[in-house]
């Protein structure tokens, strides 16, 4: 089981980014929760980790529907600009409101997506995703 050592929650709701960061902080009590309510802030976080970084685990939470830079649009970039060395340590999960399977076929064809959830969440959504995460 792998331990999860950064969480990036990716969402323009405060109050969703508060209940993930409540939820997920009450299973992974050791790992560092940071919110972003723009997604080109959470990219600018990734472009500025060092390589000293490489043996953390990392989780992005990302919401897709977002202004100024859509989930879409912050997968399109953290594909051409975030190094690989460190995409191999992260671990995207697509969240969204948006329940068309349209939306979801297009989260799981996206080569740097692990999963696609739906919100809101509950308590034992947080606990599933964290199950799920810590597996992979």
């Amino acid at each position: 089981m792998k331990e999860i050592d950064l969480i990036l929650l990716v969402d323009d709701s405060e109050t969703d980014n508060l209940l993930h960061r409540i939820g997920l902080g009450q299973k992974l009590k050791n790992s560092t929760i940071v919110d972003f309510l723009h997604a080109e802030n959470a990219l600018n976080f990734l472009l500025q980790m060092q390589e000293s970084s490489a043996e953390k685990n990392i989780v992005i939470l990302l919401d897709i529907h977002m202004p100024e830079m859509s989930g879409w649009e912050f997968l399109e970039k953290y594909g051409a600009t975030v190094p690989d060395w460190l995409k191999e340590r992260i671990r995207i999960v697509v969240l969204s409101a948006d329940e068309t399977q349209e939306a979801e076929d297009k989260a799981k064809l996206n080569p740097y997506v692990n999963d696609f959830r739906l919100k809101p969440f509950n308590v034992q959504m947080f606990i599933d995703l964290v199950d799920y995460l810590q597996a992979k």
